[in-house]
């Protein structure tokens, strides 16, 4: 005889997630077993079993819709992404910005966000130094961007999710400090 879960007393937990950006319309029903917990998909609530929304948007990796890197006109980088969200990226920034574990280093060491210009050192004098502009530019698989940047650095690896991430945007700074400060 096969075992058979029992109605209701069999429920785990229920996630409900009303801002959830995705369309999936999958429910999960979670059941005890004697030997853990058994997932079980459905396509629609029963009325013996609680059910959990699948929703994959926590997860889900931030694509993008279109990039527009402007290495002629030296203005930056645009990208437009699959939830219709906006970012632009000067090249100044996203040097700044750079991932790579030399540049977040010394970020860290002077407590600078990713994008903040370097501090002078106090009492030194500010050098010149040409603007930031990409010499090369390069997809990485499906999933970043690499810059060779005119200083020669070519070492940082911009993933799409480290590029939402850091948007430099009115919309999506906020939200940064309002996260922080909870």
């Amino acid at each position: 005889m096969a075992w058979r879960p029992k109605p209701k007393s069999t429920f785990v937990h229920t996630i409900t997630r009303p801002e959830c950006r995705c369309a999936r319309q999958e429910f999960l029903v979670l059941v005890a077993h004697p030997t853990g917990v058994l997932i079980a998909l459905v396509h629609g609530p029963t009325p013996d079993f609680p059910v959990v929304w699948l929703c994959d948007t926590e997860n889900m990796q931030p694509d993008p819709k279109s990039v527009k890197v402007n290495v002629t006109a030296g203005t930056g980088m645009d990208i437009e992404w699959k939830d219709g969200h906006r970012s632009s990226y000067s090249f100044i920034f996203l040097r700044d910005a750079c991932p790579c574990a030399l540049c977040d280093e010394e970020r860290s060491k002077t407590h600078r966000q990713p994008g903040d210009p370097p501090k002078l050192a106090a009492g030194a004098l500010p050098m010149f130094k040409p603007a930031a502009k990409p010499t090369n530019v390069e997809p990485v698989g499906k999933y970043a961007i690499r810059f060779q940047w005119n200083d020669g650095h070519a070492l940082g690896i911009y993933s799409w999710q480290f590029l939402r991430d850091v948007c430099p945007c009115t919309e999506c700074k906020s939200a940064r400090i309002a996260e922080k400060a909870i």
